[in-house]
């Protein structure tokens, strides 16, 4: 049997920074809204990441709900280094890319939702926790929304 943190349904969603030297995307599935009023996720990132120096460096970002067709986009997302490979522009030259709120989106996507840094709340084990306001948000569709049940089926997980 599975641990218990791998048993329930964990969307998956992907965060769009800008650094220093550009937009990078990773994917992230430790992500949870945490308030209705105001509109608050928390975000943990794996420090290590050129996504959380980006996060805690600018402070904004797009969280993305990724649809379930992102699955052949894993490899790209989680696997690969912002520091070794320019996402932005692999996924540009895959024609996958739009622009929303002016950064780089996966067109695929369930939902963006723009995303502020008001506090990180440091480590939390292996990543460090931000907590975030919503400044922005659209819904693109609600149907296939990708899961970490559908990563564990496809084998790309665990």
């Amino acid at each position: 049997m599975r641990r218990p943190w791998n048993i329930t349904i964990q969307t998956i969603y992907s965060l769009v920074t800008l650094g220093a030297d550009g937009f990078n995307m990773n994917i992230c599935s430790y992500v949870s809204p945490v308030s209705l009023q105001p509109k608050r996720y928390l975000i943990a990132l794996d420090p290590k990441t050129l996504s959380a120096r980006n996060f805690r460096e600018n402070g904004e970002g797009v969280l993305q709900i990724l649809h379930e067709d992102a699955c052949r986009l894993v490899h790209v997302l989680g696997r690969k280094s912002g520091r070794n490979l320019d996402k932005i522009g692999k996924l540009g030259k895959m024609e996958l890319l739009d622009t929303w709120n002016s950064f780089p989106v996966l067109m695929d996507s369930c939902a963006y939702i723009r995303v502020q840094v008001d506090e990180v709340l440091g480590s939390s084990g292996d990543h460090d926790l931000f907590l975030c306001n919503v400044k922005g948000y659209r819904t693109l569709r609600e149907d296939g929304v990708l899961t970490q049940q559908r990563l564990i089926e496809q084998g790309l997980i665990l």
